[in-house]
């Protein structure tokens, strides 16, 4: 039986590579896992099945120090965007195979444009998602607080951008005060998203000590804002329960970040003039109802004035009628005072002689005078015939003199 020891084996795997691989080829494939040491890049490749996250093929790749320089410089700061773990990649490999080391692939250029059509691709199947759940609006239906105070930041605590909003909104014009509190964390690369994701549950827990949440980034290419279009991202950003405002550095296109969010900005500092702006126009409507209500009052003591001096006056001449009318009772009394005093007075005399004649009348004396008499039994009037029997004997009174006599006969009753 033929052997070969493992040397001649991967020898001839070597020659063979050698022969079929002779100038470099495009590869298609993902950023697994990236490594830098000493300039160099050592990247992990992988191609999962599609549909899948299924791993139907992985290499490891190396990215000279030298070769790196020259493709920065042919592609400026894209180049380290799309040498990112989670990028779909288009690179082109020298294959090589060594005896000891096994396969690798040297990276002899990279195509940008391959990785940022890849992107797109990927944010309008997206943002076609995230319609179709009903997620782009959700955030904007949320009212924003008529002051926003109480601000949750996302940043990254060393960008430039965040220091850069701390300052404009700590420094406004108006002297307004913010309490700002930060979650840092990673504003840059495809693997950050799920740290955003973290933060942003993290900060619904906490919902009521806030009354909005900024997410800031600085300026860079359009593969390093990536990290927003993620879809998980956004749909944390839609449902969250609070006002969620957007100061993501980038100069045309929005993100799907910014789309969903409640308030979107070109920059972190534009988000720091949308802070104050937002409470200015707060208090500007408050001065502004202030004056409003200065203005009518004014107006409405004035109104109040008038009708109070019209009435004073109303009041005035009244008065002044009312005692003149009075005065001209008052002096026709007096003047008819002498004659009514007279009349009254000769009414009353004719009233005390008409008593006096009536007194005179009902006197027991003039009484008997008209013929009457009195009649006594033992010292009591006599008023009927009842009162008395016969023997009785009675005094009578008359005009002139008395009379005893006995009684006969005592009738009673009825004639």
């Amino acid at each position: 039986m033929e052997t070969h020891s493992l040397y001649d084996l991967n020898n001839y795997i070597s020659q063979a590579i050698a022969l079929n691989f002779q100038e470099a080829i495009w590869v298609r494939c993902e950023i697994s896992q990236v490594g830098k040491s000493r300039g160099h890049y050592y990247l992990d490749l992988i191609e999962k099945e599609e549909g899948s996250d299924d791993l139907i093929a992985q290499a490891k790749a190396n990215l000279w120090k030298g070769t790196y320089a020259m493709l920065k410089k042919k592609n400026g700061l894209s180049i380290d965007s799309v040498l990112d773990a989670g990028m779909e990649v288009l690179l082109q490999v020298t294959v090589r195979f060594h005896e000891r080391y096994g396969l690798s692939l040297q990276i002899e250029d990279v195509d940008p444009s391959y990785t940022m059509g890849k992107l797109e691709a990927e944010r309008r199947a997206k943002l076609e998602k995230l319609q179709q759940e009903g997620l782009l609006e959700k955030n904007e239906e949320l009212d924003l607080p008529v002051v926003l105070q109480r601000i949750a930041v996302i940043s990254s605590e060393r960008a430039a951008g965040y220091k850069d909003f701390v300052q404009h909104l700590s420094n406004n014009v108006y002297g307004y005060e913010y309490e700002m509190t930060l979650f840092d964390t990673r504003v840059q690369g495809v693997a950050a998203e799920k740290d955003l994701v973290n933060v942003l549950k993290s900060i619904k827990k906490q919902k009521k000590d806030f009354d909005c949440v900024v997410i800031i980034r600085g300026g860079g290419a359009k593969i390093d804002l990536a990290l927003f279009d993620g879809l998980e991202l956004c749909r944390m950003i839609a449902k969250l329960p609070l006002p969620v405002i957007t100061g993501i550095g980038h100069e045309i296109d929005d993100t799907l970040a910014d789309v969903v969010a409640h308030t979107s900005v070109k920059t972190p500092t534009a988000a720091a003039d949308f802070l104050v702006e937002h409470n200015m126009n707060f208090e500007s409507d408050i001065l502004s109802m202030m004056q409003e209500i200065r203005t009518y009052s004014t107006h409405r003591i004035s109104e109040e004035q008038i009708q109070l001096d019209s009435a004073i006056q109303m009041i005035e001449m009244t008065s002044s009628n009312i005692l003149e009318r009075e005065k001209d009772d008052i002096e026709r009394v007096e003047a008819l005072l002498p004659e009514i005093t007279f009349r009254i007075i000769e009414q009353k005399r004719a009233f005390i002689d008409k008593m006096e004649a009536m007194k005179n009348l009902l006197n027991p004396i003039e009484i008997l005078k008209r013929g009457y008499s009195i009649s006594y039994n033992n010292g009591k009037l006599i008023t009927a015939a009842s009162q008395l029997k016969s023997g009785d004997e009675i005094l009578t009174h008359f005009h002139k003199g008395k009379a005893t006599s006995i009684v006969n006969k005592v009738r009673n009753g009825k004639k």
